[in-house]
């Protein structure tokens, strides 16, 4: 099954203008824009994805769970991203949540300046962006209190 997905995104990158490729210490990744949707591909396989009308929007459905935390403690007052890909999930919680403070820590610096250049990554008083390896984040870090914590790593 796994090769058969592949071969069709592998087939959807050729026949689409590709945006970017390029080689990072962990993979290649790859945006493609099709139909009004830009996605991030790490080695052929979709890992992000923006709708271009709603920059903030959850596209991919898994990522509409990371809502499940605020249903669980409405008063949540930071969160934690482990894993930033297109950083649709901070994006959206900033947007639904104006008291939310957020920690993203992504490993690949190259997928932190695609997320800048192409998926509407802007600078924000309440998002703070570490490159770095989650567990080493966690365990460097003081204050190791968040009220919701997503893990969405590769």
């Amino acid at each position: 099954m796994l090769k058969v997905i592949k071969y069709t995104i592998k087939s959807l990158l050729k026949t689409n203008p590709i945006l970017a490729t390029v080689e990072s210490p962990y993979s290649q990744l790859t945006v493609v824009e099709v139909n009004r949707v830009r996605t991030l591909y790490f080695d052929g396989y979709p890992h992000s994805s923006m709708f271009m009308d709603k920059p903030n929007e959850l596209v991919i459905n898994y990522t509409k769970y990371f809502h499940l935390g605020f249903e669980l403690n409405t008063s949540s007052k930071n969160a934690l991203f482990i894993g930033g890909g297109g950083f649709s999930g901070p994006k959206n919680f900033l947007e639904c949540y104006s008291n939310i403070m957020i920690d993203a820590v992504e490993i690949d610096p190259v997928v932190i300046d695609l997320a800048k250049k192409y998926f509407n990554l802007n600078e924000n008083s309440r998002l703070n962006i570490s490159n770095d390896d989650g567990r080493i984040f966690l365990s460097n870090k003081t204050d190791n209190s968040y009220d919701i914590v997503i893990g969405c790593v590769f």
